[in-house]
């Protein structure tokens, strides 16, 4: 599960420290300070490992998102830095294992990740002359050690190679094995134990080094693949939806998979419809939703109204269709997924907006993160409040507003105490209320003066 972001110059973001995310991660700040972009970093790097084309070290230009070309997404447009990202993932299991080195040791090779953390650095720079992104240099390690720490230079060639579990000799050894052209986008090859040499197979040393650089590289690649993204826009629900094929993998980035995804899931008798009709009661926005047959191929999704009323989910309120997606890929998530979300309270009445806190606790629960853009005071304050009634704790809220200024926008870390107290909250924040009401009151006092 991903537990720690840092960015450097990517788009607005000279240097975003490091950033430490917690079951419950919600970002605050103005319009275009830098909280959409800083999911982007994420989502790049997920939609590069999805692409068939493995050679390309990025991929700006997806099926979903469309970054553009590297000066569109460096910071200040300078084609001449190089952007640096770095990871850290948690471990849902101990890795510890004897390694079966084919023949028989009076000391047999061992696998361990320290520390049950996975750490990734990726550093890109683009090549003018070939036109092209590179990746300048990939590390991979756990908590105290560094597997691999290979440089490229422009010309593609490893340029240093450095780890903890190599000798001098085997370092050489190991740069025929980490060709630039031969990475999986930014990743060690996936076949890297079978590039490896007959004298490799033989020396334990480098076994153990292969064997760790791979499943470390796996275990970020999972890392990434079980990141669900939706965005600030979900579509428009359909009133009929075709039955059968395969269960989607996710609700997608604008919502489309939420409904036939919960439809399936309930064809198997699976929880995840229960759970979701429990939320909307909460959330006062229905009672339940049902899925009525529609001629052989097709289902029609209905809303069982707080009055018991039906009726199509096209035909009710624009915000029960927006927020299904949410609290489907909250729901429907498995533990050690993160749902990076952006602003789920859109066309929620303030009742319900705050309900998404109990949602966001659920996931937590479930060993679920979520990583939340929004600008909802009233989702804030409930949270504020499911910890000051101990449903949620302190440790399991993390908070950071965005700032803008000169150099690009700084995350100021914030928490909730055990009382429900907000702790470093910037000055002003969320103050408009406040000052709304003050200044009506100035308006009011002038306006008796005058009468």
């Amino acid at each position: 599960m991903l537990k720690t972001i840092r960015i450097r110059n990517f788009k607005c973001f000279r240097d975003t420290g490091p950033t430490d995310l917690k079951p419950v991660t919600l970002l605050f700040g103005k319009n275009g300070s830098g909280k959409t972009s800083f999911l982007d970093a994420v989502y790049l790097l997920k939609q590069t490992l999805e692409d068939p084309d493995i050679s390309s070290p990025i991929v700006g230009d997806g099926n979903t998102f469309k970054f553009g070309h590297y000066s569109d997404y460096v910071y200040r447009h300078d084609v001449h830095r190089e952007i640096e990202m770095s990871f850290r993932f948690s471990l849902e299991e101990p890795v510890s294992e004897e390694l079966d080195l084919g023949e028989k040791r009076k000391r047999p090779g061992k696998l361990t990740i320290q520390g049950d953390e996975v750490t990734f650095s990726l550093a890109l720079r683009y090549n003018r002359k070939a036109g092209r992104v590179q990746v300048a240099q990939m590390q991979i390690g756990d908590a105290k050690r560094r597997f691999v720490d290979v440089q490229y230079d422009a010309r593609r060639k490893v340029s240093s190679l450095q780890s903890d579990l190599l000798r001098d000799k085997g370092r050489s050894r190991a740069q025929k094995l980490l060709k630039h052209e031969d990475l999986y986008h930014f990743l060690p090859p996936g076949d890297l134990y079978y590039r490896m040499t007959s004298r490799d197979r033989k020396t334990m040393y480098m076994w153990q080094w292969v064997s760790h650089v791979a499943v470390a590289a796996q275990m970020i690649h999972s890392g990434f693949s079980n990141i669900t993204y939706l965005g600030p826009l979900r579509d428009y629900p359909e009133r009929t939806y075709v039955r059968g094929g395969g269960e989607p993998v996710s609700v997608g980035y604008k919502g489309s998979q939420a409904l036939p995804l919960v439809y399936l899931r309930c064809k198997k008798r699976d929880k995840l419809g229960q759970d979701l009709d429990s939320w909307l009661r909460l959330a006062n926005l229905c009672q339940n939703l049902i899925f009525a047959p529609e001629g052989r191929t097709h289902f029609r999704p209905k809303i069982i109204g707080v009055y018991k009323e039906e009726d199509d989910l096209p035909d009710t309120g624009f915000g029960i269709s927006q927020v299904l997606p949410v609290a489907v890929a909250l729901l429907s998530a498995n533990k050690g997924s993160v749902v990076c979300l952006e602003q789920p309270e859109l066309h929620l009445h303030p009742f319900a907006a705050t309900r998404l806190a109990d949602l966001f606790s659920m996931g937590a629960k479930r060993g679920v993160t979520s990583i939340v853009e929004t600008h909802s005071e009233h989702l804030l304050i409930r949270m504020q409040r499911l910890v000051a009634e101990g449903k949620v704790t302190p440790d399991q809220v993390a908070i950071y507003s965005f700032e803008k200024g000169p150099e690009g926008p700084t995350l100021r870390a914030m928490s909730i105490r055990r009382d429900g107290a907000l702790e470093n909250a910037p000055d002003g924040f969320f103050s408009e209320d406040y000052q709304e009401l003050v200044e009506m009151q100035r308006s009011v006092a002038k306006g008796n003066r005058r009468t």
